[in-house]
């Protein structure tokens, strides 16, 4: 069991049947805010799905003790959707999320930026991939590569894989948003 971190495609992004309330709202929102808005852009050649079901106590913790820890977790854990717009903090819509009667928003550009900092901290190898498509990660993760990587590239990622996975699917959550100017939730 678990759930899924995906990006959502412009097609379903600008469909009213599908995201147009929550699409509405925030435009709203980020326009109040003095925002701009950003399309989701079509034709994007890797999509993003990975699946959320290891034990995340550990990342937690490493996002608390960050200097600024709160600010880390509100990055990186406290939205129900990424956008790919340049705000600080987090803001909530009274649009339901799948697993919240409201929507809280984050900024990809800040959670990017945390992300980072925990690569870094993390020393996460080369090998970890970049854009391996849906599940790339998760498959990764759970490979006899990543054990080889372990031993060819020691160091904190590789003494708590579930952290060093949560750490690597929020980084390249964060790349894929914006690069691709792709919203992420869960489903």
């Amino acid at each position: 069991m678990g759930i899924y971190l995906c990006g959502v495609d412009a097609g379903d992004w600008g469909d009213p049947e599908v995201y147009g309330g929550l699409a509405g709202a925030l435009g709203v929102e980020l326009g109040r805010r003095g925002v701009p808005a950003f399309g989701a852009r079509a034709g994007a050649s890797v999509r993003f799905e990975e699946k959320m079901s290891r034990p995340i106590e550990g990342f937690e913790a490493l996002c608390r003790a960050q200097a600024g820890g709160g600010e880390v977790v509100d990055a990186l854990l406290g939205w129900d959707l990424l956008v790919p717009a340049e705000f600080k903090g987090v803001f909530e819509l009274s649009v339901p999320a799948p697993y919240s009667e409201v929507t809280a928003v984050g900024s990809a550009r800040g959670a990017l930026e945390a992300a980072r900092g925990l690569a870094v901290r993390l020393g996460l190898p080369p090998q970890v991939p970049r854009d391996g498509g849906n599940l790339a990660l998760t498959n990764w993760f759970d490979s006899e590569e990543a054990a080889a990587a372990a031993v060819s590239h020691p160091g904190p990622w590789a003494e708590d894989l579930d952290t060093a996975f949560y750490a690597a699917v929020h980084l390249r959550a964060a790349e894929h948003s914006v690069r691709w100017s792709c919203p992420m939730t869960y489903s």
